[in-house]
């Protein structure tokens, strides 16, 4: 493949994205059907559940919609972006996908507009949808006992699931875990790059050895600064982001990782050819 091809056109982007919705537009359209059943199943079941625990009952009005949602969301983040490149893992997905008349960098712009941008915004339009059907299912039945949530506005979601967690910290942990979303798309989808075949499984891994890495490290440089008379709690004030600022410190690691895993997709795909999935061939 001619990797020295960079350049973007938007007409042969437009004619790249269709292309590639067309050959795959079952798997996408199954996708988004099955993401909406699973998000009315589970906004149902939660409302149901915990309206009927009498102990929630105060804070259900506000939480039950946005808890589910919320999972969902991270799971979306997660999945859809390691499907993008799955054409990678076979010779003739490869010969289709590095060979077209497009450019590496529209083919690059294609997979990320519809595996992460496009799955990121229909999962808001199929949470909303999911919502008023569990409106409409449930408001027959309401009763003292089993309250029913208005409408929520999912596009304020990981602000409101914060906020129903209960801390005091809602700004920094709400751009925290906004930009850790951002952080598991880029990482994941470099994943799918990386390791087109069980892209999943092998990036969940991967994630999971640097976060070790991570807390080991920061382990180590806490015992360093402190001593070991507050080791315990300071490790737990880094962790559970009860000290001071800890929180904007997590989310300017989570930018950095967005960058970096951004910036190893598009290298690792434009290293990519026909004959071989390993990435330094």
């Amino acid at each position: 493949m001619n990797t020295v091809n960079q350049t973007f056109n938007w007409h042969r982007f437009v004619a790249a994205l269709r292309k590639e919705y067309v050959e795959n537009r079952t798997i996408i359209l199954l996708s988004i059907v099955g993401m909406y059943l699973l998000l009315t199943i589970g906004m149902i079941f939660n409302n149901v559940t915990e309206s009927l625990d009498n102990g929630l009952v105060n804070s259900i009005r506000n939480y039950v919609p946005q808890k589910t949602g919320y999972i969902m969301l991270v799971l979306t983040c997660i999945i859809f972006p390691s499907l993008a490149f799955r054409n990678l893992k076979s010779k003739s997905g490869r010969v289709s996908l590095l060979t077209s008349p497009s450019s590496t960098l529209e083919k690059f712009l294609v997979n990320i507009t519809i595996y992460v941008i496009g799955f990121f915004v229909t999962f808001h339009v199929c949470a909303q949808l999911a919502d008023f059907t569990r409106i409409a299912v449930l408001l027959p039945f309401r009763s003292e006992r089993l309250i029913v949530p208005g409408s929520i506005n999912f596009l304020n979601l990981v602000n409101d699931t914060v906020t129903g967690i209960g801390t005091s910290q809602v700004t920094a942990v709400t751009t925290t875990l906004s930009v850790n979303l951002l952080s598991c798309m880029a990482m994941y989808l470099m994943g799918s790059i990386l390791w087109p075949r069980l892209s999943l499984l092998k990036t969940f891994g991967a994630g999971q050895v640097l976060s070790a890495i991570v807390l080991v490290l920061v382990f180590i440089a806490i015992l360093i600064h402190f001593g070991n008379e507050q080791i315990s709690d300071k490790l737990a004030e880094f962790v559970f982001a009860r000290g001071k600022g800890i929180q904007w410190i997590w989310a300017g690691w989570y930018i950095a990782e967005t960058l970096i895993f951004g910036a190893l997709a598009w290298y690792l795909f434009k290293h990519k050819d026909v004959i071989s999935t390993k990435w330094w061939k």
